[in-house]
């Protein structure tokens, strides 16, 4: 939270295939969420809110069957 991250999610956090939580709430995070984000089936928590994250919400969201927590509030996402 607040860490004063700027700027696209990277690809590289793709890798973290055992990821459980995810919390980067409150920074200047744009762009669009990464389809490959939604890859990593292991997530239970995906807190994105107050952001600056534009676009969509891809239809890959269903595949994290595991996801009981979800935060993309103060964004700029459609959809």
């Amino acid at each position: 939270e607040n860490n004063k991250l700027k700027g696209i999610l990277p690809l590289e956090m793709l890798e973290f295939k055992h990821l459980r939580i995810l919390g980067l709430f409150t920074n200047e995070i744009n762009g669009q969420l990464p389809k490959g984000i939604f890859q990593i089936d292991t997530l239970i928590k995906l807190w994105l809110n107050n952001n600056l994250i534009t676009g969509s919400i891809p239809t890959e969201i269903q595949s994290l069957t595991k996801l009981t927590d979800l935060s993309i509030a103060n964004n700029q996402i459609n959809g």
